[in-house]
């Protein structure tokens, strides 16, 4: 406080508000409450957590093989190996799964979890937390990961099994000029609402079409 910086024996009294919640409920407060402080607003997002495709992916960074690698902020850190944003994915999977109540969260969690473990299971490098052992960036640009939800939901929805995943993950042409200049058009992963409708409709067809029949 700034009177007590000027004046240290200044005589204050200061009530101090003492609130004990469960994890859950602790976040969305945080989150409210932070609607009037400085918070960056895909952090603000993630501890609200206000839509059911929020509460997806905080499972998924609770329980996910990736869970460390997904960033709060609206950018990735290479430096810790971050992979996405939870608003990109929160996003994705907000567009892509019909989530109405509570069961769907826990049945696309669920599945999602399963999901990530046969996707970095298949492809360990290009995933890893070392960048450096990354092969192909453009595998794990944090925009690809609209796409992988677009397939998971494909899988899903046509009860495919996991097994297949390799199958469909290597039907995508990490060289193609379309693909490349949706995921590049921008230099931030924010503002990019455009972007990220047309990467969904890119590998709707994509895995929906005679290549992966």
């Amino acid at each position: 406080m700034v009177a007590l910086q000027v004046n240290p024996y200044l005589d204050l009294e200061l009530i101090l508000s003492i609130r004990s919640y469960d994890h859950e409920t602790a976040q969305r407060y945080f989150g409210q409450i932070n609607t009037v402080n400085v918070l960056k607003k895909e952090r603000r997002e993630e501890l609200a957590q206000e839509r059911l495709s929020d509460k997806v992916v905080a499972n998924l960074q609770r329980k996910s093989e990736i869970g460390k690698q997904i960033a709060s902020s609206n950018k990735v850190s290479d430096l810790v190996g971050e992979l996405t944003t939870f608003d990109i994915l929160s996003y994705a999977v907000d567009k892509v799964f019909k989530l109405e109540r509570q069961f769907d969260v826990l049945q696309v969690s669920d599945y999602l979890i399963e999901f990530v473990a046969y996707l970095v299971g298949s492809y360990p490098d290009e995933f890893s937390i070392n960048v450096k052992l990354r092969g192909s960036h453009m595998m794990s640009h944090p925009l690809m990961f609209i796409g992988y939800i677009v397939l998971s939901h494909y899988m899903y929805e046509n009860k495919i099994p996991l097994q297949k995943l390799s199958h469909y993950i290597n039907s995508i042409n990490l060289k193609d000029e379309k693909l490349l200049n949706l995921l590049n058009k921008k230099n931030v992963l924010t503002g990019n609402k455009r972007i990220r409708e047309d990467i969904i409709k890119y590998f709707d067809s994509i895995f929906r079409g005679a290549q992966c029949e």
